[in-house]
């Protein structure tokens, strides 16, 4: 859906994807890209039509571009009458069938009886005359027009499945056995040593396989350890710090210093700041003995935070906007909703050694909302 929202709570659809848009024929319209998506609709059902034909009659059938757009015209003019859109085009096969009587009992779109199983056909690309490629040509470009992407003549479709087919039966195939081992060894808990890289050129043919070297690790202050850039320091709200307006900044320092020691009693440090995207949320230089925002939940700091910026940052990608006026109660109102909507956050976090007063990068620190089970 248009409104659906990936995981970390904005919407899926923005910039730079693309949503789809729903496809309509309508024969009586002017408008050029209407008349555009009208002609490929009607050379997909001509294919479409044809193909169904030939696999449940086991013989060549010809569908006209005049019999494509009967039967579209006849749906887009009552779409709750199924029976006048399907047997159109029925019709005017039947007459091109006369002597097959049971052919066209079986392509029924009516289904008044269970249908027995279509023969099948064989894609050939080189054969300009038995409609396969127009079929392929159809819905990838009905596909393209869904997205607002430029349509593709025959001849593109058929040098691009001449590459496609040989690497649908062969690497891909491969490639994909080869990610689902990976996947099930990861999912058995196989250690990194079990794992393998794999090379592969089919071409020459080669295949050579090799263990993946681990991550490269970074050191963090003394006491920390070292970590590797898949690491996180995970911070769960709990009930109880919901139910008080969120987990305080004291409290997510607190369980960030926690989260990892080499051994009890090692060298202190502290966390010197935690920041969100360009937001700077606590620095420790700044905030060390401010009690107010240590108490204050961290969600009110980061709406705070988020608010506070230039307007710039925020504004919705929409190339009709312009100037950077400040932000109207609109977009604040939809600023902390989004922030609401968000299951988690991550924020990059650094410490200060208390020995030698460095400051060194810490693993993203992820914070989880609480939620509660239904």
């Amino acid at each position: 859906p248009e409104n659906h929202e990936d995981e970390e709570g904005p919407p899926f659809g923005p910039a730079p994807r693309r949503f789809p848009q729903t496809l309509a024929y309508e024969p009586a319209s002017a408008d050029p890209r209407q008349q555009t998506v009208n002609d490929h609709l009607e050379r997909f059902v001509r294919a479409a039509a044809r193909l169904r034909l030939e696999a449940y009659s086991g013989a060549p059938a010809v569908v006209t571009m005049d019999q494509a757009s009967t039967a579209l015209t006849a749906r887009a003019e009552a779409p709750s009458s199924r029976r006048r859109a399907a047997t159109a085009i029925q019709d005017a096969l039947a007459r091109q069938l006369e002597g097959r009587k049971a052919a066209v009992d079986l392509l029924s779109p009516l289904l008044d009886r269970a249908l027995p199983s279509p023969s099948s056909l064989d894609f050939e690309k080189d054969d300009a005359t038995n409609g396969h490629v127009d079929f392929v040509t159809a819905a990838a470009n009905l596909r393209a027009l869904n997205y607002g992407l430029p349509p593709v003549d025959p001849i593109e479709v058929r040098r691009l499945a001449g590459r496609i087919i040989p690497a649908m039966i062969t690497t891909t195939a491969a490639v994909s056995a080869l990610a689902c081992l990976e996947a099930l060894k990861l999912r058995l808990g196989a250690g990194l040593d079990l794992h393998r890289n794999a090379f592969v050129n089919l071409a020459l043919p080669f295949f050579a396989f090799a263990r993946p070297a681990p991550a490269p690790t970074r050191r963090g202050p003394q006491g920390f350890g070292k970590f590797n850039l898949w690491d996180k320091i995970l911070v769960q709200e709990t009930e109880k710090m919901a139910k008080r307006g969120g987990i305080s900044v004291r409290r997510l320092l607190r369980q960030v210093r926690k989260s990892r020691r080499e051994k009890e009693g090692g060298p202190a440090w502290n966390v010197g700041s935690l920041s969100w995207g360009s937001r700077i949320l606590y620095a420790d230089f700044l905030h060390g003995e401010d009690a107010e925002l240590l108490e204050t939940s961290l969600w009110d700091v980061a709406r705070d935070a988020m608010l506070e910026e230039d307007e710039e940052e925020f504004r919705d990608d929409r190339e009709e906007e312009e100037g950077n006026g400040p932000l109207t109660e609109e977009e604040r109102e939809a600023l902390v909703k989004d922030l609401g909507r968000r299951k988690f956050v991550d924020l990059m976090a650094s410490a200060v050694d208390q020995e030698s007063g460095e400051e060194v990068e810490l693993p993203p620190v992820r914070v989880v909302r609480w939620k509660k089970e239904s």
